[in-house]
């Protein structure tokens, strides 16, 4: 038989300590989504709802009305929400929320990368609106339009007649609108971001043309690295022969290389290890985006999420692709960056560095040229089949 709230809160004033696990079970999650709402930190909403427990628990003895243990719990949930938002003083954020309720017809299996950035661009927009909201708006508002309470279940855990909270949500609805107008009208203002999706295509190497890797007679080592000082790996786009050069160092440079060439080592390198960290932690890598350029240097951003939570994290370019071909994580650049950074054709890239180089007055090293570090490493691997390092 199901004991009702009522019941279990009886039990729980007798001694039962069991009765309140199953109070706990059926209502934590709401104290701490409640909480979330207005912290927009899991985390911290997390520790709200246990000391929203703890304190339910220690005073369930005040608890008037046994059938309203929800509402009197969730009472105290935002109240300690309230304390913690005055204590830190940072205004409302839904950071870590990826949205409210499932649209009817959605369908994970059907979601693109593009649908997926749109969402986050939306939902970013919304957390901004309701972030200007005033702080008791903000929890209504939330119990209302996302969770689907009514203004009677509302205005009884607020203490508020219904009509009074029906008249604060008109006005926070309208709050909203005006605030999401003032937001979409300037995007429309902006002109259109298309992201390219790219590949990494190669890493070039500034070489002596008649340069060639040594293997060590009996030694089980891998031949030695490329005295390569210039490096610039190039990312393609998808579906064109159009490539974008980004200059990265050596030992970057070396790892995509041994990547891309599929070589194993005996211990993971450090991109890999970085990349299994993160897979053991439930982080994933959703892509990587090429997303500014400022002053002649590229902006990357990695977009991880970890269950409902997303970030998004500045990176070096070469820090960032290189966990992303460990992450099997899509790989897209902006399109003016991609107009801005001199893209090139695939087949011309060498040639058409060197030119550019020239053009811009730098010295070029006479018997130097652009090599495909991919050729290079896979000739490599050929020579040292099963000499791993």
């Amino acid at each position: 038989m199901i004991l009702s709230d009522a019941d279990l809160v009886s039990a729980v004033r007798r001694g039962d300590r069991d009765a309140f696990g199953i109070l706990v079970d059926r209502h934590r999650a709401r104290a701490a989504g409640l909480a979330a709402a207005m912290l927009g930190d899991f985390g911290e909403a997390e520790d709200v709802a246990q000391e929203a427990l703890y304190q339910a628990y220690f005073g369930i003895d005040r608890l008037r009305d046994p059938t309203r243990f929800a509402e009197w719990l969730c009472g105290i949930a935002i109240n300690l929400a309230k304390m913690a938002l005055r204590r830190r003083r940072m205004t409302f954020s839904l950071e870590d929320l990826d949205g409210g309720r499932v649209p009817r017809g959605l369908r994970l299996e059907d979601t693109t990368p593009e649908s997926e950035f749109e969402a986050h661009e939306l939902r970013e927009t919304v957390r901004r609106a309701i972030g200007q909201l005033p702080e008791d708006m903000r929890a209504a508002v939330w119990m209302h339009y996302v969770e689907g309470r009514s203004y009677q279940e509302i205005g009884a855990l607020f203490g508020i007649a219904p009509g009074t909270l029906r008249v604060q949500t008109h006005r926070a609805r309208h709050k909203l609108r005006e605030a999401l107008i003032g937001e979409w009208g300037k995007r429309v203002q902006r002109e259109e971001v298309t992201m390219i999706e790219v590949i990494v295509q190669d890493v070039l190497l500034w070489l002596p043309q008649d340069w060639e890797p040594k293997l060590a007679e009996g030694e089980k080592t891998y031949p030695e690295t490329p005295p390569s000082e210039k490096c610039a790996i190039l990312l393609k786009e998808q579906d064109g022969d159009r490539a974008l050069p980004i200059w990265i160092g050596a030992h970057e440079a070396e790892m995509l290389v041994l990547h891309l060439a599929e070589i194993q080592t005996l211990r993971p390198l450090t991109y890999d290890f970085m990349a299994r960290l993160l897979d053991a932690a439930g982080v994933k890598i959703d892509r990587v985006s090429v997303s500014a350029l400022r002053e002649d240097t590229f902006i990357a951003t990695v977009t991880i999420r970890a269950g409902q939570l997303m970030r998004e994290v500045d990176a070096r370019p070469s820090d960032a692709l290189n966990l992303a071909l460990r992450a099997r994580a899509l790989i897209f650049v902006d399109a003016d960056v991609m107009e801005r950074g001199k893209s090139v054709r695939v087949a011309d890239a060498p040639r058409t560095l060197v030119e550019r180089a020239r053009e811009e007055g730098e010295a070029v090293e006479e018997g130097y040229a652009w090599r495909s570090g991919r050729e290079i490493a896979l000739a490599q691997k050929s020579v040292s089949e099963d000499k791993p390092c």
